[in-house]
């Protein structure tokens, strides 16, 4: 072991290092001739290697190479947000008291909202400006849906006595593009209201209108469009009221290009008709947890504008031929070429009429941006005037369709049992809608549409 030091000593005493204060000079010469932006990042470099961070090594070809330590990414599971940390290690102690120090000291300096309310007439906030459960609102016993994070429940202000939707998610499951995509269709009436939104504890929590007098075009599609075919009567609604579905999802579409969105995730239980004030129909949408911006980095969404008229061209097609078999992964374009035949021989319609139809889902594989939604959105506009009619009868005759219970109620004497009732059912097939409806009063339509369903339910 001894041979080893002296041989070691030996091979130090033969080396010719110069001292450091030389280093200094030599480096500050060279330093001198470049130029400050170079100077600067020297600094940097120097910097890094002198902490470690950094090395200069060699590539096979002999030049200089700088190469940095991997950084050591900090996990943190964005469900624990704004709860307490349990530090495992002295390395994890340090990395949590800074990131909750940061908080509280943007907290102080910014003074962020926890909330913002954006309907006051709807929800009272506090003299502390707070919005609390059991304080200033109570949960019903009703419960609108349930989703990962929990029940989309209805509740009660309790100084105004307003009942809306809330619900609440993770904040790992939320995106901002929700909030800022719905705030920037208030004021469209192609919306639900967004009441406030607030952080609370490790969540986001909502308070939202719930739509009375509307129903998602799932349960539609579900409960009543195969009776549309059941006599003459009733299947010459299908095209004018899915012409109108379609012209109303369209303008949705549109109002959120104009701001600036696609919505991304249009399905039937994300679209609503609702009767409105002026005793006409609306078609809604809901739900912007998947928005994305029109326009990014890349340029424009070609593909979310593609998406959100795929989406609308199923749910058209759902309501007037029973929809298309779309196979997983298939575009709309890739299903419509792939089927157009075999619906040519599985609809029931005139010749017209089908040639009409292939004309409007010929169309809708050509849009692919803005301007063309526009320009599709009018030839389905002039489409529906067409096959509508006159409007106020077409209106009351589609809520006589689709609400029949409710419709034969309002003609049944007080003692009639309700069973009775829906044994009729198969009676109606025959039954003049559009006479009958003309028969009953606006006041007596407006008792129906009070019944129907609710946003969620």
């Amino acid at each position: 072991m001894a041979d080893e030091k002296d041989i070691l000593r030996k091979s130090i005493g033969k080396l010719s290092l110069p001292k450091k204060s030389e280093d200094s000079a030599d480096l500050a010469q060279i330093d001198a001739n470049l130029s400050p932006t170079t100077q600067e990042n020297l600094g940097v470099l120097l910097r890094s290697i002198s902490d470690g961070e950094a090395r200069i090594d060699k590539d096979s070809d002999g030049r200089a190479q700088i190469k940095y330590k991997a950084v050591k990414k900090f996990y943190w599971d964005a469900s624990n947000a704004n709860r307490i940390a349990q530090p495992k290690s002295d390395s994890d102690i340090q990395d949590k008291v800074n990131a909750c120090l940061e908080i509280i000291d943007y907290v102080k300096s910014e003074k962020p909202p926890s909330g913002v309310a954006l309907d006051t007439t709807k929800i009272s906030i506090s003299s502390e400006k707070e919005y609390r459960l059991d304080y200033e609102f109570e949960k019903t016993k009703e419960i609108l849906g349930r989703g990962t994070s929990g029940d989309v429940v209805v509740v009660k202000d309790r100084t105004t006595g307003h009942e809306h939707a809330y619900k609440t998610m993770m904040i790992s499951c939320f995106r901002e593009e929700e909030v800022r995509c719905w705030v920037h269709m208030s004021n469209t009436g192609c919306v639900p209201s967004l009441y406030l939104f607030k952080f609370e504890n490790n969540k986001v929590a909502i308070h939202m209108e719930i739509l009375e007098n509307a129903k998602t075009l799932s349960s539609i599609i579900e409960e009543h469009m195969a009776r549309f075919y059941e006599s003459e009567t009733t299947k010459s609604l299908v095209k004018p009221f899915s012409l109108y579905v379609l012209d109303g999802a369209l303008e949705a579409i549109i109002q959120m290009h104009y701001r600036g969105w696609v919505h991304n995730d249009l399905h039937g239980d994300n679209v609503m008709v609702q009767k409105t004030a002026s005793d006409k129909l609306r078609v809604k949408i809901l739900d912007f947890g998947l928005a994305k911006k029109l326009e990014d980095q890349n340029g424009l969404n070609l593909q979310g504008i593609k998406k959100d008229i795929t989406r609308v061209m199923r749910l058209f097609s759902d309501l007037y031929i029973g929809g298309l078999e779309f196979q997983i992964g298939e575009s709309f374009e890739q299903t419509w070429n792939r089927e157009r035949e075999n619906v040519k021989d599985k609809i029931k319609m005139s010749v017209d009429d089908r040639e009409e139809l292939f004309c409007l889902l010929d169309a809708a594989v050509e849009v692919v941006n803005p301007a063309h939604v526009r320009e599709y959105k009018n030839l389905v506009k002039n489409k529906f005037d067409s096959a509508k009619g006159d409007e106020k009868n077409f209106m009351k005759t589609i809520v006589a369709f689709l609400f029949p219970e409710k419709f034969e109620l309002v003609h049944q004497h007080a003692e009639t049992d309700y069973a009775d009732v829906t044994d009729q059912r198969g009676d109606m097939t025959d039954i003049d809608l559009e006479q009958t409806a003309n028969q009953v009063s606006n006041e007596d339509l407006d008792l129906v549409r009070m019944t129907l369903g609710i946003s969620l339910r």
